[in-house]
């Protein structure tokens, strides 16, 4: 009997289009004009000075606490995600790993999981992902790659990860546990991919 297929999947920035809505928010509040291209880096404090500097507030704070209801509970989902995430669920189990600032953060994911139909029964909150052992690891932070001891770590595109080598997430990661790194544009385009490699594989 085969070994059961484990997926581990993150919200931000695979299912959830948090990015977008944080630079809605963002631009309502201070009457600007930044689009998603503009966030350059993972660190909000970076991406955002003005926040910090017109408010006294940290941006990540800013986010994450005095607006996480607006950005974190009406975000979209990326088109395909659910239909991608379900289509996974055929070829294995798929668990929702996702780290979150805040106790808030983590009642507000549930709530978006829940209100966009994804499964809540297989959800874990980690910062450190290292500690996972699945087959993949699905992720949009090259960070999350570093020292893993998943068998495959597939990288969604975002535009703070965009210069982001694939060679740099091999040098950084457990070569003895690691298969394959690979870049995906989308949730969607991976299983995509997944699906299709299996169809070829006759299996």
């Amino acid at each position: 009997m085969e070994k059961e297929i484990i997926f581990a999947v993150d919200i931000d920035g695979v299912l959830r289009n948090s990015l977008k809505a944080m630079v809605e928010t963002y631009n309502k509040y201070f009457d600007d004009n930044k689009t998603c291209e503009d966030v350059f880096e993972f660190k909000c404090d970076n991406v955002f000075p003005r926040i910090e500097k017109e408010t006294g507030i940290k941006a990540s704070d800013w986010f994450f606490q005095l607006h996480s209801e607006e950005i974190f509970e009406e975000s979209l989902p990326y088109v395909g995600a659910l239909d991608a995430f379900k289509g996974l669920q055929k070829y294995g189990k798929v668990i929702i790993v996702s780290y979150q600032k805040t106790t808030k953060n983590k009642i507000q994911a549930l709530k978006w999981l829940e209100k966009n139909e994804f499964p809540t029964t297989d959800v874990c909150f980690l910062k450190d992902k290292t500690l996972l052992h699945t087959d993949y690891l699905i992720d949009d932070n090259d960070w999350n790659f570093k020292n893993t001891n998943v068998k495959h770590a597939v990288l969604i595109d975002a535009p703070y990860n965009k210069f982001i080598r694939l060679c740099d997430i091999i040098d950084s990661t457990n070569e003895d546990k690691l298969l394959t790194v690979g870049r995906n544009s989308s949730l969607l385009g991976f299983y995509n991919d997944f699906h299709l490699s299996v169809m070829n594989n006759g299996k």
